[in-house]
Order: C-alpha cells, then structure tokens, then sequence
C-alpha cells in the first residue's frame, strides 16, 4: 500500500475518532434537572470570600453552560449525571436545610461542603437517602447537634469526616457505625463529643486506612490490636484523656505513617518492637503516662520526621541510637525522668529545627552536639542541670529564633556572640548562676529579640546602654541584677514595644521614681519593681500613666501610704502592694477598679478595709489576700466569685459568718491565727464543689467538727488544729479522695484511731497529736493502710498495745530514698509553707525501742515501731 492510501485510511480514522468523541461529549450534557438542582442549591446561601485560601466555586456556574463543566462539578462519564460535588472552601453562608436541593442529586458519590459557614445547622437526616455515597466531608463548617443515625444507612461509604464541628453523638453511635460502614477508608470524628468508651469491634474495620478521634471525650480501654491492621496508616486519638490502653507487640505487617497517642492515658513501657514500624514518620505521645526506658530499637525508624515523648515518665538515659534518625525535623523528650548527658550522636541529626530536652536532670557541661544542628530554629534545655559556661561560638546557630536555658547552673559570663544571632526572638537564661557585666554584642543589623529574660542571675555592674538597640523587645527580665548603683532608666527610652518589665530586686543605689519610670515606658503593661525602694510621692493624679498597665508588683517597696494613682488604672488586673508599711484604711475606690482580679495587700499594718454596698466592681476579685495585718473586728466577706481568701495572722474576732457559704466557687479559705469564736457553720459543705484548702488553724473554734465533707472531691488540705473542738472525727472525711493534709492536733477530740481514712489514696501528713484518742493502734491480720503516708503524728493521746515491725511493711512512702535527710518539723513548726504551697518532711516519731523482726527474721524496712510519746504502754 502506497503512502497515499495509508494517509487517507490515517484521516478517516481520526475523523471517526473525532465524531465519536464529538459524540460523547454531547452525551455529557448532564440533564436539565441536576443543573436547576445545583443552582438552587447556590441561591439557598450567600458568599462572602474573607480568606486568602477560599475560592467561591460557583462563580463559574451560568444558567446556559453545561454543569458537567462547572468547577467543583464531577459527572458520569456516559449518562452525564451529577456523581461529584466538591465546593469545599467555597465562602457558603446559611442554613443546610433539611429542604435542600442537594438531595435531589441521589447519584452523587462524593460530598466535600468542608470549610463553609453553616451557620450552626443540624446535618440533616437527608443525607441518609444518598445511598451511592462513597465519600462525605462536612469539616470545619459551623454545624451543631447530634449526629444523625440515618448516615449509617450510607453503607457504600469510604471516607467520612465530620471533623471540627460542634457535634454530639448518641452512647451507641460509633459502635452501630463499626456495623454498618464496613467499607470504611477513612474516618475522622475529630471535636465530636462522643463521650462514650470506645468499641472493642472498632478493629473489625479492617479496610481503615486513616482514623482520627481526636477530643471526642473517650474513655476506658482502647482496643491495641487496632493498631496491628495491616492497612491503616494514620491513627489520631489526640486529647482522649480517660482513654487507656498500651502498645502492643508489633510485627513487620504495617502500613503506620502517624501515631498521636497524646494526652491520652495510655501508659507502660514502649515495645522493642516498635522498630518494626518501618513507614513511620510521626510519633506523638505527649502527656500521657508512658514509663521506663526509651527503647534503643526507636533509633531504627529511618524514616521518622517528628518524634514527640514529652511529659511522661520515662527514665535512665537518652538511647545514643536517636542520632540514627537523620531525617528528624522535630524531637521533644521535655518533661521526663531523664538523665545522663546529650549523646554524641546527635551531631548526625543534621535536619533537626526544634529540640526540647527542658525538665529532665540531664547534665554536663553545655552540650556541644546541637552546635552542629545548624537548622535548629528552636532549643530548650530548661530544668536540667547543666553546668559550665555557655560557648563563645553559640552564634553558628545562625538560624535560632528561640533559645530556653532557665533553671540551670551556668556560669560564668553571658557570650556577647549570642546577640549577634539575627533571628532570634527569645533568649532565656534565667536562673542560672552567671556572673560579670553583661554585654549585648555589636551586631549592626537590627536586633529581632522579643523576650529577654536573665533575671535571678549574679551579672553585676550597670545595666548596659547598649540595651537601648534592643528596639523589638516586648519582655525584659532584669531582676536580681547587682548594679551597685543607681538605674538611669532613660536607657529604656527608645523599648518603645516594652510590655512586661521586670526590675525586681535589683541591687541599686537611690529610688525608684514612678513618674519618670513612666514617663519612658508608655506600652507597659506588667510591671515588678518589687524589692526596690520605690517613690510614688510625684505621681499626682494628672500623672501620665501606661494606659494598659494590668499588673503592678510593688512588694516589699518601703511604700508608706497607699498609692493614689492606682485608681486611675482602669485595665490593673493584678496589683500587689505586700510586705510594705502601709497603715491604717484599704480605700474603698480599690472596689470600683473594674478589671481587678488579683489583689494582695499582705504583711502591712492596715487596720480597716473600706467597702459600702454600693461599691460593686465591674469585674470580681478572684484572689484577695489580707494575710499579717492589723485588721480586727468581724470578717470581711469579699465578693462571691473570689476564688482564694486569705486572712491568716490578723485580729478578725467573732463567729465565722454563715455568709461566707455562699461563695461556692471559694478554692482556698484561709481564716488560720485569728480570734474566731463558735463552731464550724454548717453550711461550708455548701463550698465542696470547689474547696481545695480549709485552713482554720490557731482560733478558738469549739464544738463538734460538722459532717460537713460529704463530697468534698477536691479538698488536699484540711487544718483545724489549735482551737477546742470535741466529739469525734466526723466520718465524712472518708469521702475526700483527693485529701494530702488533715491536721486536727491540738483539740479535744475523743475517738479511735481513724483506721476508716486508712484507703484515702493521696493521704500524706496526718496530725493527730495533742488530743484525747484512744485505743489500739493494731488490728491483727490486717495491714496499716495509708499507702502514701509520710507523716503522722499520734503523740499525746491515749492510745495502748504494742506496734509489731511488720505493720508497717507496706507503708512505701516512708522508705523512700527521696526523703532521706528530711525531718520531722513537729508541733512548733508548719508541716506546709502556707495554704497553697505545701511541702513535707519526715522522721520517725521517735527510736525504736529494739530491733523487732518480722516473720522472716528480718527487721522491716522503713518505721519498725515507735514510742508513742504519752501515750500508754
């Protein structure tokens, strides 16, 4: 056949192609009645585009234009029937009516109405009649109510996500849904507030590919063999705090890319075997309850890009192996038991921007292998205890924009070099032990620091002029610093974005004058010049004044009258005028500063406390704080949202007011060494929602200690002692699970010993001296109880019998090696440092009388017996 021919044969074809196509193409016209569906279903809502990222899709959709062509539109190849329906961040605002048109579309096969404005509409049930569904995503578009059970009609599905709304579902929903979508791909119920345990059969969804379940409130036992489907390669159960559960053993049979096991309460050790998980790339167990030690086989994850183990309780030392992983992006090990020193090997994770090592006790000098991590954008080794000097050459982490050191032991001198790094934003260092002027380098590009922070060091020397460059910071931590003269604070001049200044204790020459101090800093915001001698006498009531100042700290200030210009501080927040010697009246107008939520007027010698009826501030203080005053006369009752009072070391006579039961949401009530009289009213129990210390030590309380506890849940502390209560204690303290310290000594109580507080599981200190108890101290067969104990305290009471060694075989905690050296503080002293801060010790009440051996042989380990100091014998 000649070239002719062959031509001729080569067009006819391609005209035929081309007509068949042509052909085709007119089949694909999708029918008139789809098309007014979909532009119905445009007129039920308005666009508004307010997103770079938002695309209003239905732009492009004219009346007289084939809707198989529109954007967002998919049709069926041959029938030309509406199949696909994609107008995902399409600046929809409205209503999803169950009336929609949308459903008139009964062949479509994929909905993505994702990141639109719903409007809080409830997903109507007529998605259920959308039986070819193979995939529905209403994410992120402002609906609420209960998910509809009529979606599990939907059996054809693969992927369903209704993630980001604010959607509830029934007890029983997802545990029908494992039933009926047996074809599931992919589910994403993220934010649904299922609050359910999970079902076990949730593994029979053998086909999952990718399953989040993140914040839906789950609870009880994960089932772990989810985890071994050989298909799934996400799994995102993030804050699920009930949830339990461990990992299983894996085999090499997986397809694991991510793991977010964070804040959840998984816990045990983590499986050698993890290193079969060869495709994973993201490990996140951040706050959960995961321990022992780090698995060496970790270091066998090629591929992993962010590993996330913060806030558990692993221990011993960072496995050497992690520097295998050059591919890291990411590693935080913060919050751990960790020891040891950084391993070498970490100068191979060249990759690595970000790496948290703070609040651990690793140690050693500063650890030079991040000084090659030449990415690192992020580095915090807070909380450790690290030694030595910090590197001249820090300044080849060219690209650190964050730099956290505090609460460590470097010595020394601060390296200029490390202001010269451009990028930074934050640098802190406090809590360290550095030493010599300070010097903030010469770099000529213009400083990007945001946070300095170098307070509770040892630099000495004058505050260095060139912290004037340092134009973008908005946090400056100074406090402790020994300049041995006085401050020009003209050199804060030109901190024009200072907010939070901190000049506490600094060891200076001269006063503090306010109004020049003020005059340079107009942005302040948060303010400590605590431990300075402080002159508010030129701060008039003109004075020019931050005008969002909402914290002032001016404790321990030698300020002698209560300064005026406070009333003019509409935003304070927080103002703190303790440990000064300020006397005589509070002024009532503190009570119309409408922002005040924190006020503490501690250690002075006020005398009286200002307030009429009329004077309601806009915003209720939450903290008030009257502690070693002069105050006398009844207690004063503070506004009845504060949520701690604390009225200790006063004057305050007469009964307990029955009004202070009304302050419901009250966490600490401090009413301890005053003249109060009566007894404990009733009505406290009224206060047990919310009350976690009740401190009523050294009154003169009487009466019998009210069944006041029942349901007290979050009651730690609990102090009566020094007053003359009698009868017994009440019984309702077995009902406060959370209790650490009951203290009673000092009364005239008359009871047994309470063997029925022997389960509360967080008991630490009991008090029970100076009273009139009686009885046996010893129950045959039965163990002491109290597993947590670290203190008690029986003597001077009427208890009788003899203590065997092996009672207290059980009692751990008084034998742990972390209270070794610690004392007993005894009655003269304070078993906490004050109502909200506590702190123990322990000793043995006194010598043992012999070595008493147990049934072994042995002499028990921890207390063997006491002497009961006058108690009988």
């Amino acid at each position: 056949m000649g070239f002719l021919p062959c031509l001729i044969c080569f067009l006819v074809f391609v005209l035929i192609f081309l007509n068949t196509f042509a052909s085709s193409k007119r089949q694909l016209l999708c029918p008139p009645e789809q098309r007014n569906a979909l532009l119905k279903f445009k007129s039920e809502f308005t666009s508004s585009c307010n997103f770079s990222t938002s695309y209003p899709r239905t732009e492009s959709w004219a009346i007289q234009s084939d809707c198989c062509y529109w954007d967002g539109i998919t049709c069926e190849a041959t029938s030309g029937e509406v199949i696909e329906l994609d107008l995902s961040c399409s600046c929809f605002q409205g209503q999803l009516s169950s009336e929609s048109s949308l459903f008139k579309l009964q062949k479509l096969r994929v909905i993505n109405l994702a990141y639109n404005d719903f409007s809080s509409s409830v997903i109507p049930t007529q998605f259920g009649i959308l039986f070819e569904l193979r995939r529905l995503n209403l994410s992120n578009s402002w609906l609420s109510g209960q998910i509809p059970t009529e979606l599990l009609h939907l059996t054809k599905l693969m992927s369903l996500d209704l993630s980001y709304n604010s959607l509830s579902s029934e007890e029983s929903f997802l545990n029908k849904l494992v039933q009926n979508l047996t074809n599931l791909h992919e589910l994403n119920l993220g934010l649904v507030d299922i609050s359910s345990e999970i079902p076990q059969n949730i593994s029979n969804l053998s086909s999952l590919k990718s399953l989040s379940l993140d914040n839906c409130n789950f609870f009880g036992k994960f089932p772990s063999n989810l985890l071994l489907i050989p298909t799934i390669q996400s799994i995102n159960l993030y804050n699920n705090q009930g949830m339990e559960g461990s990992l299983p053993e894996f085999d090499g049979n997986n397809s694991l890319v991510l793991l977010d096991l964070s804040f959840t309460s998984f816990s045990g050790n983590l499986p050698d075997s993890i290193n079969n998980l060869k495709h994973l790339n993201d490990l996140r167990l951040e706050s959960s309850a995961f321990s022992g030690k780090i698995p060496s086989s970790l270091g066998n994850l090629s591929k992993l890009l962010v590993l996330e183990l913060s806030n558990n309780f692993f221990s011993g030392q960072i496995p050497s192996s992690i520097g295998n992983l050059f591919h890291l992006t990411h590693l935080d090990l913060s919050s751990n038991r960790l020891d040891g020193q950084i391993p070498s090997s970490f100068v191979n994770l060249k990759q690595l921007t970000s790496l948290r090592l703070d609040s651990n006790m690793i140690g050693g000098n500063f650890p030079l292998p991040p000084l090659n991590l030449t990415r690192l954008k992020f580095l915090s080794l807070t909380d450790n205890h690290f030694k030595g000097t910090l590197p001249p050459n820090i300044s080849v982490l060219s690209n650190l924009k964050t730099f956290e050191a505090s609460h460590n032991t470097f010595t020394g001198t601060l390296s200029s070099a490390l202001f010269n790094i451009p990028s930074l934003t934050l640098i802190d260092l406090k809590d360290n032990e550095l030493t010599h002027v300070l010097e903030f380098g010469n770099s000529s590009s213009p400083s990007r620091l945001e946070r300095l922070l170098l307070g509770h060091n040892h630099f000495r020397g004058p505050i260095p002029i060139s912290i004037s460059k340092l134009v973008r910071v908005r946090e400056l931590d100074l406090s402790y610093f020994n300049t041995g003269m006085s401050v020009d604070f003209g050199i804060f001049s030109q901190l024009k974005e200072l907010m939070d200044l901190d000049l506490s204790y600094l060891n200076t020459t001269g006063t503090v004058d306010l109004s020049i101090l003020f005059s340079h800093l107009k942005s302040l915001s948060k303010l400590d010049l605590s431990g300075q001698h402080v002159s508010t006498s030129k701060m008039g009531s003109n004075s020019s004044l931050p005008p969002h100042l909402d914290r002032l700290q001016l404790s321990g200030c030698g300020i002698t009258e209560f300064p005026e210009f406070v009333q003019n501080l509409q935003h304070l927040s927080d103002l703190d005028l303790s440990n000064n010697n300020i006397k005589g009246r509070v002024p009532k107008w503190i009570w119309k500063l409408p922002r005040l939520m924190n006020l503490n007027l501690s250690s002075n010698s006020f005398t009286r406390l200002e307030r009429s009826s009329n004077d309601v501030p806009v915003q209720e203080i939450l903290m008030l704080d009257l502690s070693s005053n002069a105050f006398q006369g009844p207690l004063v009752i503070p506004p009845v949202t504060t949520e701690a009072m604390l009225v200790s070391k006063n004057n305050f006579t007469g009964k307990i007011p029955r009004s202070i039961c009304r302050h419901r949401f009250l966490n600490v009530l401090d009413l301890s060494n005053n003249n109060f009289t009566g007894s404990i009213p009733r009505c406290l129990r009224n206060l047990n929602e919310y009350l976690s210390v009740l401190n009523l030590r050294y009154n003169q309380l009487t009466g019998n200690i009210p069944e006041i506890f029942t349901n007290a849940t979050e009651l730690t502390s609990l102090d009566l002692s020094h007053n003359g209560f009698v009868g017994t204690l009440p019984r309702s303290l077995k009902d406060c699970p959370v209790l650490e310290v009951l203290n009673v000594g000092s009364n005239k109580i008359d009871d047994a010993f309470p063997f029925w507080l022997s389960s509360l599981p967080k008991l630490k200190v009991m008090v029970l001296r100076n009273n009139r108890f009686k009885g046996l101290l010893y129950r045959p067969r039965h163990s002491f109880g109290y597993p947590n104990l670290q203190i008690i305290d029986i003597a001077n009471n009427h208890f009788t019998g003899n203590l065997p060694s092996y009672y207290f075989a059980e009692w751990n905690m008084t034998t742990s090696k972390d209270f070794k050296g610690f004392r007993y503080i005894g009655d003269g002293g304070s078993y906490y440092h004050d109502s909200m801060l506590r702190s123990y010790a322990i000793q043995p009440l006194s010598e043992k009388k012999g070595d008493e051996e147990d049934e072994e042989g042995q002499t028990a380990n921890g207390i063997a017996s006491f002497e009961l100091l006058s108690n009988s014998s």
